[in-house]
């Protein structure tokens, strides 16, 4: 009887939307040992009070399916569906010699009456179709070969990054660039076809600094040493004209150098065991990657050890900061690591928090946080939405509630409550809550701070690297062009 070939990991292959309400269950376990699975699963909210007032959790049993075998392991499967797509599950595993063991989140333990009602179970908070497995089925009959760009084939020596070496001049290595670029790919198409394949997977192809391009700065733009968005569809439309489909690859892991700030803590990991050999300030850190490990200040320790650790903490005079506290303990205590591979942006001055909310525009980076497995709750406002009159004339900006708009808007931050009249044009900027912005008023590359009064007729301009700073409850009667005296401004 091998308890350590349980093995089941939610929101996963082994966990997982199937169709709109048909979510399927995977488990592991020793091969030949297990006489059978049930599923205990059912809605999480779905309690009832017994006589003692305790919350009894109403829960539906199902025998699982033995779906697929190998020499070491067995696995088995069910779909289940909930009316209210909330989740929560457990298993019981009967083994072959008779013994009967539940496995929950937090336990494998022996099966009896109180370890099944106070079992915690696997949670999946609900079936968003965003969650949802959609592989098409031309997947399913792809033979692929994989493409790291900068690799592959030199076709346009016109775009090569600078210090570019010659084609196979020495040992490729994780600084250098030969000049790969999708030109290259284009020229050897047919090449690709006479392998027989018909999809092609890219590693990455966006913006970045490195040779790999996995520290991505830019998911909307093809790297320029690569190409352009024209190359990439003339790359497209080609690979079809021969059968093959392409795939690309985006990564969101660990920060690029300018994504980082000078406090932010920087994790050494051996790379072997994933435990932390070390941590330091980023501005201590050597400057010598162009990614970096970022520590995201997340914790899961043992109570009983935490309890322990904070007591030996207070009597050396350790930090009370927990978080400055934590730090400290991580290297020492040659912590384990798992690496965050979700959306992420690190907000730590204002260029990164505009680039950041501009972030959500993109409909995939909004759907992560709010709408997926690991979906964010966010407190809402009671407001009305925010109003759009027929003058209005806005793309690619975001607003929040309560607003009135009734001028043309580009590439900005709105907060609650403001009023942009009409003729008005207000790009590339932050305006924060409840300014006020008159007729015929300019404002690009500005930062309007809370309560802003801007008079008509004004004009706020700045500059990408040195924009518009109104501070508080500022009153703007006459032009500010970038750095000309703030005599025209009252309180």
């Amino acid at each position: 009887m091998n308890l350590a070939a349980l093995y089941h990991r939610p929101d996963s292959e082994m966990a997982y939307l199937v169709k709109k309400d048909d979510f399927q269950i995977r488990l592991r376990t020793g091969t030949n040992e297990v006489e059978n699975v049930i599923l205990y699963y059912g809605d999480p909210y779905d309690v009832t009070i017994n006589d003692k007032k305790k919350q009894i959790w109403e829960y539906q049993v199902q025998e699982m399916n033995l779906q697929a075998s190998t020499s070491l392991y067995d696995y088995w499967q069910l779909n289940v569906s909930v009316p209210l797509k909330r989740l929560q599950y457990f298993f019981k595993i009967k083994f072959r010699n008779g013994k009967e063991f539940l496995y929950d989140d937090r336990h494998i333990w022996s099966y009896s009456k109180t370890h099944l009602e106070n079992s915690s179970g696997f949670r999946m908070p609900y079936f968003h179709e965003i969650d949802r497995i959609k592989t098409p089925d031309w997947v399913k009959k792809t033979v692929w070969y994989q493409i790291f760009p900068e690799r592959f084939a030199n076709g346009d020596h016109s775009i090569d990054p600078k210090g570019t070496l010659p084609w196979g001049s020495e040992k490729p290595s994780r600084t250098n660039f030969f000049g790969g670029d999708l030109q290259g790919v284009i020229d050897h198409l047919d090449y690709l076809e006479d392998l027989g394949i018909n999809g092609i997977y890219f590693c990455p192809i966006f913006a970045a600094h490195s040779n790999h391009k996995y520290d991505t700065i830019d998911y909307f733009n093809i790297d320029p040493a690569f190409g352009s968005k024209e190359k990439f569809k003339e790359l497209v439309d080609k690979a079809h004209e021969c059968g093959i489909k392409i795939m690309l690859d985006a990564v969101f892991k660990r920060m690029p150098k300018d994504k980082i700030a000078s406090d932010d803590q920087i994790l050494e990991i051996d790379d072997q065991t994933n435990r932390v050999k070390g941590n330091h300030n980023f501005s201590e850190y050597p400057h010598n990657s162009d990614i970096y490990n970022l520590s995201m200040n997340i914790f899961i320790i043992e109570t009983q050890n935490l309890i322990n650790q904070l007591r030996k903490g207070q009597r050396i005079g350790a930090s009370a900061n927990l978080e400055d506290f934590f730090l400290s303990l991580i290297s020492r205590l040659n912590c384990g690591t798992y690496e965050y591979t979700g959306y992420m942006c690190n907000i730590f001055d204002v260029k990164s928090y505009y680039d950041a909310n501009m972030d959500m525009l993109n409909v995939d980076h909004m759907n992560s946080l709010l709408y997926s497995s690991q979906h964010i709750i966010t407190r809402t406002k009671n407001e009305v939405a925010t109003h759009f009159t027929k003058t209005s004339d806005v793309k690619n900006s975001q607003f929040a509630t309560g607003c009135v708009v009734e001028g043309y808007v580009r590439n900005s931050l709105v907060s609650r409550r403001t009023f942009i009249s009409e003729n008005s044009k207000v790009e590339d900027s932050i305006i924060m809550s409840n300014a006020r912005i008159g007729k015929d008023v300019e404002i690009k590359y500005a930062i309007l701070d809370k309560d802003v009064v801007v008079k008509s007729g004004v004009k706020i301009i700045g500059t990408p690297g040195n924009p518009v700073v109104i501070e508080k409850k500022m009153k703007v009667t006459s032009d500010v062009i970038q750095d000309t005296p703030r005599e025209d401004v009252e309180d």
